[in-house]
Parts: C-alpha cells; sequence; structure tokens
C-alpha cells in the first residue's frame, strides 16, 4: 500500500505535481486537501475534511451570529433596528443556495 498527499480542484486530483486520472473520490465532492492510497492496483482519493460540511457549518454559525445580535440589539426580542440585519440574512442565504446547488 502506498499513500500520496494530493488535491483536487474543479474536480481534478492532482499528488506530486501531475493529474492522475480515473480516481475514485470517497468524500461529498469540492474542492479539498486529501489523500490517494494505492493498495493492490486499485487507487482512491480521500479528502481530509469535507469542504462542503465545513462550509455549510461556517455559514450556520454566521447565520446564528447574525440573527443573536440583531435580536440582542433590539432588546431581547423587539423590533430589529439594524439597517443591515436583513441584507445580512439575504447574503447568507444566497451563499447556502449556492452551496446546496453544487451538493446535487
Amino acid at each position: 500500500m502506498k499513500i500520496f498527499e494530493a488535491k483536487r480542484t474543479a474536480g481534478v486530483i492532482t499528488a506530486d505535481g501531475g493529474a492522475v486520472i480515473d480516481c475514485p473520490v470517497l468524500g461529498e465532492g469540492g474542492d479539498s486537501e486529501g489523500v490517494i492510497v494505492i493498495a493492490e492496483n486499485e487507487l482512491v482519493y480521500i479528502p481530509k475534511r469535507s469542504p462542503d460540511l465545513s462550509t455549510t457549518l461556517q455559514l450556520l454559525s454566521t447565520t446564528l451570529s447574525t440573527i443573536a445580535s440583531g435580536i440582542f440589539q433590539a432588546n431581547m426580542g423587539g423590533d430589529i433596528t439594524s439597517p443591515t440585519f436583513a441584507q445580512e440574512l439575504a447574503d447568507i442565504k444566497k451563499q447556502v443556495d449556492e452551496l446546496r446547488g453544487k451538493l446535487k
């Protein structure tokens, strides 16, 4: 068995400066850093982490912070007075929708 550091960018897997052809990917897809494992004349790319899941969790965290700061600024549940509150949520929603489209 051999293991090589690798990257996946725009659907292309590279290792040692060259493209790796016909390599199955074990993961959700998307750009990532990982390893190529070669055993018994078979190879597979395994990402070190799932960028889609990481991005999703970051967007969720940002959304919760945005909502919390808007509500807290509005005296614990009153009217939200921040002029950018709606736009911040709309921007986050757009990012989530784009990510969801990539997962299909």
